[in-house]
C-alpha cells in the first residue's frame, strides 16, 4: 500500500474513517467544504483541502474529535 511521508497509507485512513470519530468528521467536513473539499480532495490538492476545510479546523469540535481519534487509534 502507498505511504506517505508520514507513513500513512490509504488503509489507515480507511480504517480510521470508518471509526465513529471518523464518521462524525467525515460529516462536519462535507457540510462545510462542499464541492470544493471534493474537488480538492479528488484531485491531491492538499492546500485546496486545507482551504476548503479552513475554519472547521480551528473549530472547538474537530479538534476534540482529532485528538480522540488519535488518542484511541493513533
Amino acid at each position: 500500500m502507498k505511504k506517505n511521508s508520514d507513513n500513512f497509507s490509504m488503509e489507515d485512513a480507511m480504517r480510521l474513517a470508518s471509526t465513529r470519530q471518523g464518521q462524525q468528521l467525515i460529516a462536519m467536513a462535507k457540510q462545510v467544504g462542499g464541492e470544493n473539499l471534493q474537488r480538492a480532495a479528488a484531485s491531491g490538492d492538499v492546500d485546496g483541502v486545507k482551504a476548503a476545510l479552513g475554519a472547521l479546523m480551528q473549530s472547538p469540535q474537530f479538534r476534540a474529535l482529532v485528538e480522540e481519534l488519535g488518542e484511541k487509534h493513533g
